[in-house]
């Protein structure tokens, strides 16, 4: 009995000792992810602020998004809200005329 406590008390502790080296890591990116952000700001700011020529502020983000993303694949891809729901208008009307495509054929 007394050697079951203790290895439930060993148990526990190992438990506790993991948990917290795993927080510890994800607090790591949390803080990178920060810092890394902190840096993106501080150039986006510059740039408004003391380019000599006016920037578009819509088209810069978008740029800078896009090169982001340019090098993960050639298959991710960052829409804006409006193209978003222009995307989802076309899916849902390609998908209406799928299905009446296929309703007719079954008909006939």
């Amino acid at each position: 009995m007394r050697s079951f406590k203790s290895f439930l008390y060993t148990l526990l502790l190992l438990a506790v000792i993991s948990f917290s080296y795993v927080r510890s890591q994800q607090m790591d990116i949390y803080r990178e992810i920060a810092r890394s952000q902190q840096q993106i700001m501080t150039v986006y700011k510059y740039l408004l602020t003391e380019y000599i020529h006016e920037l578009d502020v819509t088209e810069l983000t978008t740029r800078i998004i896009d090169s982001m993303l340019s090098n993960f694949d050639p298959y991710t891809e960052y829409y804006q809200q409006k193209d978003l729901e222009d995307l989802s208008l076309k899916t849902e009307v390609n998908l209406v005329e799928l299905v009446s495509k296929f309703i007719c054929m079954k008909t006939s």
